[in-house]
């Protein structure tokens, strides 16, 4: 969570060019920053929007057999159950 804080804290400020998340953190880390944000609406959604506004863009996740996972929770059915 203390990661989620100074992230929050400098995302709405960013000045110049934005990052590449990925150069910065693993998709896990992104991913779980993206969820922790969800119960966080006012700093939440200007972080979800840093990282919109970064390109990021989630990838596939793999079975063992090296096929793309069809069926999974995304943090954008969360975000919309939760009216974020």
């Amino acid at each position: 969570m203390a990661e989620q804080s100074e992230v929050t804290r400098i995302s709405p400020s960013w000045k110049g060019r934005l990052p590449n998340l990925r150069d910065c953190f693993k998709s896990r880390e992104i991913e779980r920053l993206l969820a922790d944000s969800i119960e966080c609406r006012d700093v939440g959604y200007a972080f979800v929007e840093f990282v919109a506004r970064s390109g990021y863009r989630d990838a596939p996740k793999l079975d063992a057999c090296g096929e793309t996972i069809l069926r999974r929770s995304m943090l954008l059915h969360r975000c919309a159950a939760r009216r974020f």
